[in-house]
């Protein structure tokens, strides 16, 4: 996969939590949630290049993830039961984060991206969306220490 060649193409910019991205679809219709107004529905498309994180956060929805093409993606998942690695692929192209569940993402390989897409409902929204902090989930998922350190930057460089 051409990542260059993919950015151009799908006409992606820098995604804050790493990787590219676009928004391609947000619903006109507006529904209330516990946390204000939000769209009925959002979705993206999202690309990692090989070596790029995904860094941890949480949703305050449930978010689906599709597996379009290039590696295969590692998504590392942390709750109340511990820390899970799930790979997308094709032959597990789709996979359900839980709302309010830790996770951040990376390509199983160095050398190959990985372009997904990412469905909420409801939408989308800024401050639906928690930025892990590490030395909290450090002190909370301790038996995770190698991912959380992989997928959450140092404090001197936020």
């Amino acid at each position: 996969m051409e990542l260059a060649q993919v950015i151009r193409s799908l006409d992606l910019v820098p995604h804050p939590e790493g990787g590219w991205y676009r928004e391609t679809w947000r619903s006109p219709f507006l529904m209330n949630t516990s946390r204000g107004p939000r769209p009925v529905g959002t979705s993206i498309i999202y690309l990692l290049g090989g070596g790029a994180v995904g860094r941890l956060h949480r949703l305050a929805w449930d978010e689906v993830w599709h597996w379009h093409g290039g590696g295969p993606l590692e998504m590392h998942l942390l709750d109340g039961s511990g820390a899970h690695c799930r790979v997308l692929d094709a032959g597990v192209p789709q996979l359900v984060v839980p709302a309010g569940t830790w996770f951040g993402e990376r390509p199983s390989a160095a050398g190959d991206g990985t372009l997904v897409g990412c469905t909420m409902a409801p939408g989308f929204d800024p401050t639906d969306c928690e930025i892990a902090d590490r030395d909290a989930l450090l002190a909370s998922h301790g038996e995770a220490a190698d991912v959380i350190r992989l997928l959450t930057p140092p404090h001197d460089t936020l």
